[in-house]
């Protein structure tokens, strides 16, 4: 921190909150169920000094809703869902018999109900509202601008739905799993500002290391440029978090798999652990041991994945904290208790939109993915693929319209009909662990995902491989198809690039003799003839696609004769 750069302190920034509020009450006291706020000290005996709280007081001087006040870019401000810092909120609530209490890293304000803190994390009651501004630590919280925002923005609206959460008039809690969304996301922020930073610190003064993160979008299929440095600057984050994402979802699998599996040992870094190496060489270990003890998802888990970006978040000062931090917020959960459906929608979420953008999908919901599904799949043992699955929102919507309509099929049977292809790593992992997680307690757990170019698919060839009971690998083949769905990639035909227009012509014609696809076609169309040429006889093809087609003869898919 530059010499002079004004700070704040955690008692500081309470006594500034308590005195704005206290003003908002006193213009309009029946608006709140409050009295006052105030900054009160806890805690007596051994020379120790006391703590300062920030606590909310009712009409009747009755204590209504304390908490813990962290402040960002400090150990115990990293997540407003840290374990230990929501663990001592609630023994403050405990002790003042006080129902409601909070947690505050400026950055998250959450409000849980105690009368069911002792529930599954997926059955508790949390309310979290936003700051709207990404505070990176004390020096950032004590800049006026932000102060001035907190005070007059943020504050009025918090206290007016606080008073609706403690009168009881609305209250509305997260659902589950955008609880564990909202959680590990929390528990990632640390991570994701200290590779960021660390990425573009590295990149401008390393050439060598600036290249090989250029690199490693390019092989993402990723559109970046170097400037201007805001653009530069977002292109960096989205790799901060897409690195810290897949380790993420690896870690989280992981203790999935330890629901079935309590004999694997618990997931942590431990002091020993000094550096990027290592963290990447202990957490391997963990996953190289799951992988061996289930006998399976050695594609989800990726325990020998060599990328030269995977130890990358590891390599900022704190980041071993940070992460010691993360896996402490996923120690608390206990899957054994959590459904897999909730599991199976945390991966399906967790790719965000902005990395739905990047590989050219759109945000598709389950309504309008289950009408086109409800077309397409007729029967239980229908095969269905998805040229371009994304997080996998067609496929795993499939399972449940193939379950219901043989309710008692396997699960290994209905994971086998199900076959997904995209382009990029994420989301291929992603689809994998989203199907994988429908029933983590199967032996025989194998989503038919690969992670290759829709338009290098051949049917002739082997379409992925998945573990064999005689402990190898064993070629699955794409078997002709009841149906295929999709959102395809929406990228327009001037980032097409022409070498590639002429390929994926020539395979549509090839399959579809007379078929001429005008060379001003987007991406999109050349996917409906290619896709199609897997159907059987009477299967059935159902795309969500633009309607650009539609508004220009050069841009229609035409038929002429040969």
């Amino acid at each position: 921190m530059p010499v002079g750069e004004p700070t704040i302190h955690e008692v500081d920034f309470c006594s500034q909150i308590v005195s704005e509020a206290n003003v908002l009450i006193r213009q309009n006291p029946t608006a709140y169920p409050f009295s006052e706020a105030r900054v009160e000290g806890y805690g007596v005996g051994g020379g120790r000094r006391k703590r300062k709280d920030l606590r909310f007081f009712g009409v009747n001087g009755k204590l209504l809703l304390c908490g813990e006040v962290k402040l960002p870019g400090t150990p115990e401000g990293r997540s407003a869902f840290d374990d230990k810092l929501c663990q001592d909120a609630a023994a403050k609530a405990s002790n003042a018999g006080v129902r409601y209490f909070f947690t505050w890293n400026v950055n998250e304000f959450a409000i849980f109900d105690r009368k069911l803190w002792e529930q599954p994390l997926h059955e508790r009651r949390v309310r979290v509202w936003r700051l709207g501004r990404n505070l990176a630590n004390p020096a950032a919280v004590a800049r006026e601008d932000n102060l001035n925002f907190i005070k007059t923005h943020f504050l009025p609206d918090l206290l007016r739905d606080l008073a609706d959460v403690l009168s009881g008039r609305r209250a509305e809690w997260l659902p589950p799993d955008d609880l564990f969304i909202r959680s590990l996301e929390s528990h990632l922020e640390w991570p994701v500002q200290l590779c960021s930073a660390y990425i573009l610190q590295e990149a401008n003064k390393n050439k060598r290391f600036g290249l090989h993160v250029e690199r490693w979008m390019t092989d993402q299929d990723w559109t970046f440029v170097r400037t201007p440095h805001e653009e530069w600057a977002k292109a960096v984050e989205n790799m901060a978090k897409t690195l810290a994402h897949v380790w993420a979802n690896r870690l989280i699998f992981y203790k999935a798999l330890r629901a079935r599996f309590p004999d694997l040992p618990r997931l942590e870094l431990r002091r020993s652990v000094r550096t990027a190496d290592d963290a990447v060489a202990a957490l391997n270990r963990f996953l190289q041991g799951a992988v061996e003890r289930s006998g399976d998802y050695e594609p989800l888990l990726m325990p020998q994945a060599a990328d030269w970006a995977t130890a990358i978040v590891f390599q900022p000062d704190h980041a071993l904290d940070a992460w010691r931090g993360m896996l402490r917020g996923i120690e608390s959960v206990d899957f054994r208790e959590v459904p897999s459906d909730v599991v199976g929608r945390i991966f399906q979420k967790l790719i965000g939109p902005d990395e739905r953008h990047r590989y050219g999908q759109h945000f598709t919901g389950d309504d309008p993915v289950d009408l086109i599904n409800v077309f397409c799949i007729r029967a239980p043992s229908d095969t269905v693929f998805d040229p371009a699955c994304g997080s996998g929102s067609f496929l795993v919507r499939a399972y449940y319209r193939k379950r219901h309509l043989g309710t008692d099929r396997a699960h290994f049977d209905l994971i086998g009909e199900l076959f997904g292809c995209d382009i990029a790593l994420y989301p291929a992992h992603l689809a994998t662990l989203n199907l994988a997680a429908r029933e983590i307690n199967d032996e025989a757990n194998y989503p038919r995902v690969t992670r290759r170019n829709f338009f290098d698919l051949s049917p002739e060839q082997p379409f992925c491989r998945v573990p064999s009971t005689d402990g190898g690998q064993r070629s699955i083949m794409l078997p002709a198809l009841d149906a295929v769905v999709a959102n395809p990639p929406y990228v327009r035909q001037e980032k097409v690039e022409k070498k590639d227009k002429a390929r994926f012509g020539q395979m549509c014609s090839d399959a579809w003799p007379g078929l001429r696809l005008s060379g001003r076609s987007d991406l999109y169309c050349y996917f409906w003839p290619a896709a199609a040429r897997l159907l059987k006889e009477d299967g059935y093809f159902g795309f969500l696609t633009s309607s650009s087609w539609m508004e220009g003869q050069n841009q229609v898919p035409t038929t002429e004769p040969a």
